[in-house]
């Protein structure tokens, strides 16, 4: 059953890369997106079958030897149009943090303190929380990674703010800690907790 399951699989993702290569290429130039220059009569191109169909069987003619140089191109240009979006995606989207490096934040003992983090284009990346004192790992994503069950990881989607909320703060939580993102290299804020007593 499984053999099926990702033979079904991939031919469903190799047909949605040529049909997305033959839109590309009807515009000219192979690039997503391009407009034919105004004056110009764009070529007639040929719909490219799947891959894999015309060069699983061998050529009889000059034709099927065509069809399948034609669907080669097909499949590079529809790699080269995947690349460019990805690093284009990764070069304007980057992760980066709005909230200022360096920065205060006071709580008083006994009460719950939100240390806030905002993140923008975090993409696929992660948001970790890190204590620096003794560079304990507090949470990953919504998971938190310590036995102590006071901290917890709070997401509000709209405006990318990662909190690291802390109950029942103690004198013993106040120093550094590290908000970080998973990208590579990784990167980092840093905010100070002051807790003062009641």
């Amino acid at each position: 059953m499984r053999p099926f399951v990702v033979g079904v699989t991939l031919a469903l993702l190799l047909a949605i890369g040529t049909f997305r290569g033959a839109i590309c290429l009807q515009n000219g130039d192979g690039k997503k997106n391009s407009v034919p220059e105004t004056g110009s009569k764009p070529a007639e191109k040929p719909l490219a079958p799947v891959r894999g169909a015309s060069t699983a069987l061998p050529p009889r003619n000059a034709s099927n030897s065509t069809t399948a140089v034609a669907t080669t191109e097909v499949s590079n240009a529809t790699q080269s149009s995947a690349l460019d979006d990805t690093q284009l995606q990764r070069t304007l989207l980057k992760p980066k943090f709005l909230t200022e490096n360096s920065s205060t934040v006071v709580a008083q003992t006994g009460a719950s303190s939100r240390i806030s983090c905002l993140v923008a284009n975090l993409g696929d990346c992660v948001v970790s929380w890190i204590r620096r004192r003794d560079y304990r790992l507090l949470t990953v994503g919504l998971s938190t990674y310590t036995e102590d069950l006071r901290f917890q990881s709070l997401h509000h989607v709209q405006t990318g703010d990662w909190t690291l909320q802390i109950k029942y703060v103690q004198l013993r939580d106040a120093g550094l800690y590290e908000c970080q993102i998973s990208s590579h290299p990784p990167k980092s804020i840093f905010i100070n907790l002051k807790v003062v007593g009641k």
